[in-house]
């Protein structure tokens, strides 16, 4: 399972903040992070000047290859 996080390269600009619609988004300090409320819509990904909006993927890890 995938979910948003923002990494340490957060700037603090806030742009994420105002394109999320499920206001999931919260600001710790002088940068941003995603709460459970996220519904991974993705509109803050596009949106971040840094690129700092990445899927962090939990569980086991995706098969490497594949049988041809």
């Amino acid at each position: 399972m995938a979910s948003l996080m923002i990494t340490s390269e957060c700037i603090g600009c806030a742009e994420c903040l105002e394109v999320c619609e499920d206001e999931a988004i919260e600001e710790r300090g002088d940068r941003f992070h995603i709460t459970s409320a996220c519904t991974e819509c993705g509109a803050c990904e596009p949106i971040c000047p840094v690129q700092c909006i990445v899927r962090s993927y939990e569980g086991p890890a995706p098969a490497v290859g594949s049988a041809s």
